[in-house]
């Protein structure tokens, strides 16, 4: 489906001697995307010849060599992944290929093997039991700490108080590090959690869960972007943009946390989890590990989950993808981390068998964590009985500035 506006020579002429002195400030903060056919990646037919079910999450991605790349994400253990299929575990898996195509690195017996593991076989350190039930990382950084690559990867831990009923579960978000471009990772603690206890969710007698997924980005003391290759760490903060909940009785939002690139880098270096600061009425005051927080983003009516920021340097501006209703994919822009547009929808599923998660915008040209105008969003659809494997799909999209027309093909 193609729509889009146009003016005539005489209306346009009208148009600007009217507005002349506002034409430049709209032009400049006009911007628009064409968004491309979802296309196969990952077919139920892959994954059932691979033995996955990939991915349970969003996924993290690092350039490998020229046009490769290493992908990272979680496997849920309904999935049918390793011997006795239901009964293994949930955990993260390693990728590697092409944007357009990739199989997983590490297998055995025809099988991927996982790198990082749930708690009841690789517990959390300092007794900590958030991911007892399932774990699984996908958002995976790379830094040069001493002369050493290391990864550090966020995951998704889940405790699930009626195991092995799969709901409720309470979220937490964990850190692991990987000195062998992860081969293998090792857990270094919970660094967020929600704002609500374990012990609300029980009582509440909710059966969903509370999660507290999200992507960590960097940006300057107050937010705007920075070039942290050009300036020193001192000045670089990462930030954490991740779904949270206020109480059992509101809807989730998007909170935001922080730390200091220098302090992240040292906690990385000591294999000691990084104490993040949850932003709470106008100031970074509450702790990552149950702190209240005051919402960025808010979608009233709607379900809202999985917040990826991500710098565009072609528009020059923040992109947030989430998804919506576990339907839809949008995304907001910003100068700011702490303040975001509306959202533009870029992919709607209209099928009611089937159900849309986990988008992730990779930028291309070897350069996944920075978007150009063109650029890709890998998503999951998966049929609402949950007992198919899914397919993932992405759909190719590309920036413009200016007086141009949305435009979406489904």
């Amino acid at each position: 489906m193609r729509s889009h506006f146009s003016i005539s020579a005489t209306a346009l002429l009208l148009f600007a001697v009217t507005v002349f002195n506002l034409a430049a400030a709209s032009i400049a903060s006009a911007q628009a995307f064409f968004v491309g056919p979802p296309t196969p990646v990952l077919s139920t037919e892959n994954m059932s010849k691979d033995n996955v079910y990939f991915p349970d999450g969003a996924i993290g991605v690092l350039p490998q060599g020229p046009g490769t790349y290493v992908m990272f994400g979680a496997g849920g253990s309904f999935g049918g992944i390793g011997p006795g299929a239901n009964i293994v575990p949930s955990g993260t898996y390693r990728f590697s290929g092409t944007l357009a195509n990739f199989a997983p690195a590490q297998t055995r017996e025809g099988y991927p093997v996982a790198s990082l593991q749930w708690g009841r076989t690789q517990p959390s350190p300092f007794g900590e039991n958030f991911d007892r039930d399932y774990a699984g990382g996908g958002p995976t950084y790379a830094y040069i700490i001493d002369g050493s690559y290391k990864l550090l990867q966020l995951y998704h831990g889940e405790y699930h108080p009626n195991y092995p009923k799969s709901l409720p579960f309470y979220g937490g978000e964990g850190m692991a590090i990987s000195d062998n471009a992860g081969v293998s990772f090792t857990k270094i603690g919970q660094f967020i959690s929600p704002h609500v206890s374990l012990q609300e969710l029980i009582d509440s007698g909710a059966q969903g869960g509370v999660p507290t997924d999200g992507f960590m980005i960097e940006a300057d003391a107050v937010g705007n972007y920075i070039d942290s290759q050009r300036v020193s760490a001192d000045h670089v903060y990462c930030y954490y943009i991740f779904s949270d909940r206020q109480s059992m009785s509101t809807p989730q939002g998007f909170a935001i946390a922080r730390i200091r690139k220098p302090v992240l880098l040292d906690a990385i270096r000591f294999n000691l989890v990084a104490p993040f600061e949850k932003y709470y009425n106008g100031t970074f005051s509450q702790p990552g590990l149950g702190g209240s927080s005051t919402f960025v983003v808010r979608q009233e009516k709607d379900a809202i989950a999985w917040p990826q920021p991500i710098y565009s340097a072609y528009l020059r501006q923040f992109l947030l993808f989430y998804q919506t209703n576990q339907e839809s994919i949008q995304v907001r822009r910003s100068t700011n981390l702490m303040f975001w547009s509306e959202p533009t929808t870029i992919y709607k599923n209209t099928d009611p068998e089937l159900k849309t998660y986990y988008p992730t915008a990779v930028g291309v040209n070897g350069e996944p964590k920075l978007l150009g105008q063109t650029f890709y969003v890998y998503f999951q659809k998966r049929h609402v009985s949950g007992q198919l494997r899914p397919n993932y799909y992405r759909i190719e999209v590309t920036s413009l500035k200016g007086l141009d027309y949305f435009h979406r093909d489904r």
